[in-house]
C-alpha cells in the first residue's frame, strides 16, 4: 500500500519541489534523486528531533 497522498499539502509541496529541480533547475532525474537523498541526510538529526518533540519521545 502506497503511503503517497498528494491531498496531503506537506506531500504534494514535497513532489512540486522534485518537480521543480527538474524543470526549473535544469536537474536531471539522476540529479533531483541524489539532490533528495543528500537533503535526507543533512536533515536527518534535526527532523528525528523535531518527531521527538512532535510525538513526546525522548
Amino acid at each position: 500500500m502506497s503511503r503517497t497522498n498528494l491531498n496531503k499539502i506537506s506531500q504534494a509541496l514535497v513532489v512540486d519541489g522534485m518537480r521543480r529541480m527538474i524543470e526549473d533547475d535544469g536537474m536531471t532525474f539522476r540529479e533531483m534523486a541524489e539532490t533528495i537523498e543528500a537533503i535526507k541526510r543533512d536533515t536527518y538529526p534535526a527532523m528525528m528531533q523535531i518527531a521527538r518533540e512532535a510525538h513526546g519521545g525522548s
